[in-house]
């Protein structure tokens, strides 16, 4: 069983829409030989309450380990003390795929920088959540972004063969003169290739990140009165994977 506390997070729906602000809740996750448990206990502030039966997901930008995104789940329990919870049945079909599939080694999050600009940055806010045994970081970045051409990637992988991926992050951020950008990459919970495609977001601070887009496949690109230069995010996005290309020009 793993326990984690989460602070300060936000609620939202399954259409991206925030419902309510500021909570601390209880992750737990439980495996056995039948079944994947994760839920989420929280009590909630105020007027704040869900609608039993409906999908929600929590988002924290302030975690002691940096932004986290919980699964989807869905709200058993809606009152003052509310509770997420989603179970996944692990079929006989899926113990005979791990037994059979040989694990891979290919990058399932991916973030690349090419800076054109005349500027370096250094690297600041930067992290991963990642599950021992079944993810690890392949790629890290260095501590500076070169101008003209240089480039910069952090990458993680997982292990295939098991048939399941767990909820996992990375993200990257550069400071420049006044300015600090990046993105975080979010791979959601999937059992043999079910549950949602990973999605990604992007800051113009180190923090307080925003959804790139309500399509993740779409190009972001950065508000340049606001960053200082034009910097393009451009996704290669696939059901079991995520590939943003970051591009910085000078305005």
């Amino acid at each position: 069983m793993m326990h984690i506390l989460i602070k300060t997070f936000d609620i939202y729906n399954d259409s991206n829409i925030i419902i309510a602000e500021g909570h601390d809740a209880l992750y737990r996750c439980v495996t056995s030989d039948e079944e994947i448990h994760a839920s989420l206990e929280f009590r909630l502030m105020g007027s704040d309450r869900l609608e039993a039966g409906k999908r929600y997901y929590i988002l924290s930008e302030t975690g002691e380990t940096g932004p986290y995104r919980s699964e989807t789940m869905i709200c058993t329990e809606s009152g003052p003390t509310a509770k997420l919870e989603v179970t996944t049945q692990i079929t006989e079909a899926h113990r005979e795929f791990v037994n059979k599939k040989v694990g891979g080694d290919a990058p399932y999050l991916q973030i690349q920088y090419t800076n054109y600009s005349a500027t370096s940055f250094k690297i600041s806010t930067h992290g991963a959540n990642l599950w021992s045994g079944f993810s690890w970081l392949s790629q890290s970045p260095g501590d500076i972004l070169r101008e003209r051409s240089g480039r910069q990637t952090m990458a993680a992988s997982q292990n295939y063969s098991s048939g399941v991926a767990f909820n996992s992050d990375i993200w990257l951020c550069w400071a420049g003169p006044g300015n600090n950008f990046g993105v975080w990459t979010h791979f959601n919970y999937q059992l043999l290739g079910l549950g949602d495609a990973p999605v990604w977001y992007v800051s113009t601070n180190g923090s307080n990140w925003a959804l790139s887009n309500a399509q993740t496949s779409k190009p972001y690109t950065w508000d340049v009165d606001k960053v200082g230069y034009r910097i393009v995010g451009t996704p290669t996005a696939g059901h079991s994977s995520l590939f943003v290309d970051v591009v910085i020009q000078d305005r």
